[in-house]
């Protein structure tokens, strides 16, 4: 007979042991930089898939059937957010390390679901130098608002928790919900606040 203890994964000295990983895992930036990575390489797959499909169907007449991939935009723009909202977090728990894991539980008040990029910048630059802040453009500003959208429901479900998020809003010299793609314009605005993002880590890091 063996005198090796049985595996628990319910026993206490597993459950320390994976707590602590769990707090140490989370204090690593590059683990939240991979996994943005990650998102944006699926992201650029499917934009590529999703722009065709909008050439495609410009020619389909009316009636006809149109290529469905049309409806990978709204999953594009989500992976995308949430790549961004990866970034913005590992960026957040490298710089303000203080009082956000507690035995084994991330304990930050995210001043909403998390998932808003627009409250996520301002709590990274609550804790960056003045030359380090991201300031957004109107337009970036105007962007990630919209991507928030699609991480918080539009990208994953037909429709919202309550109606107001449907509501069309002031934008492009017009009104026009905030799920509007803008095809190109959203693409530059990606991947320019990825970027910068990205070199504020790096700065940080050196």
């Amino acid at each position: 007979m063996s005198d090796k203890t049985p595996y628990n994964p319910n026993s206490k000295a597993v459950q320390d042991t994976w707590r602590a990983n769990f707090d140490k895992f989370n204090r690593i930036i590059v683990t939240w930089v991979l996994k943005a990575n990650e998102l944006k390489l699926a992201s650029e797959t499917l934009n590529k898939e999703f722009v065709k499909a909008i050439e495609v169907n410009m020619s389909v007449p009316v009636g006809a059937e149109i290529d469905q991939r049309e409806g990978f935009g709204s999953i594009w723009m989500m992976l995308s957010g949430y790549s961004l909202e990866c970034l913005l977090k590992g960026l957040y728990f490298y710089i303000n390390p203080n009082e956000n894991i507690e035995n084994g539980k991330i304990v930050v008040n995210w001043k909403g679901s998390g998932h808003d990029l627009s409250t996520l910048v301002a709590l990274c630059n609550e804790y960056l130098q003045d030359d380090e802040k991201i300031n957004l453009t109107k337009d970036e500003d105007n962007y990630i608002k919209r991507v928030s959208e699609f991480t918080a429901w539009a990208g994953k479900y037909p429709l919202p928790k309550k109606y107001n998020s449907m509501i069309p809003t002031e934008q492009m010299g017009g009104f026009a919900p905030l799920t509007l793609i803008k095809i190109g314009e959203d693409e530059q605005a990606y991947e320019h606040l990825f970027t910068r993002i990205t070199e504020i880590i790096e700065r940080k890091r050196q």
